[in-house]
């Protein structure tokens, strides 16, 4: 069956600085190990210069996986 799936990765001046993740959480907690992302008080998330969260968009057979 194919399955609409997105995935996310942090990134370093356009570059990626990660693993693809699953869900954008593990992203930004990989953001945070590399000291290119933070929350604030509040739980606002922010990328911190150079760092971002990139994501994409792919149909995936689930029954080959």
């Amino acid at each position: 069956m194919l399955t609409a799936v997105r995935w996310y990765r942090v990134t370093c001046f356009g570059r990626p600085a990660g693993l693809w993740r699953d869900s954008k959480e593990l992203a930004r907690k990989d953001a945070v190990e590399l000291g290119l992302g933070a929350f604030d008080e509040w739980g606002q998330w922010y990328d911190i210069v150079p760092g971002g969260i990139q994501s994409a968009f792919a149909i995936e057979d689930q029954e080959a996986a």
